[in-house]
């Protein structure tokens, strides 16, 4: 698990989930614009739990998760964490 911190929300993601096969077909096809795919692949990251405060977060005044502020979490929690990883090989 990498600890980041993505919008002032600070995050455990599962860096292991991504050595998942299913996860990399959920991953592809979001990143083809099938925004389906982005439920599967945030749980995966994130669990369910965790996934719930970061919605919470998320959260317009009008009670909204809009597709394109997850979809935004999720791209700069994939920066963040790759970032994380990448100083953690070099320790």
């Amino acid at each position: 698990m990498l600890e980041i911190e993505v919008e002032g929300i600070p995050c455990l993601f599962d860096d292991a989930a991504l050595n998942d096969f299913e996860m990399l077909e959920h991953l592809a096809n979001f990143k083809k614009g099938d925004v389906t795919h982005m439920v599967p692949f945030a749980l995966g990251i994130f669990g369910e739990e965790q996934l719930d405060n970061i919605k919470s977060q998320l959260r317009s005044d009008d009670g909204v998760v809009k597709i394109t502020d997850m979809g935004r979490f999720i791209g700069e929690a994939m920066e963040k964490a790759s970032e994380a990883k990448k100083a953690e090989s070099k320790n």
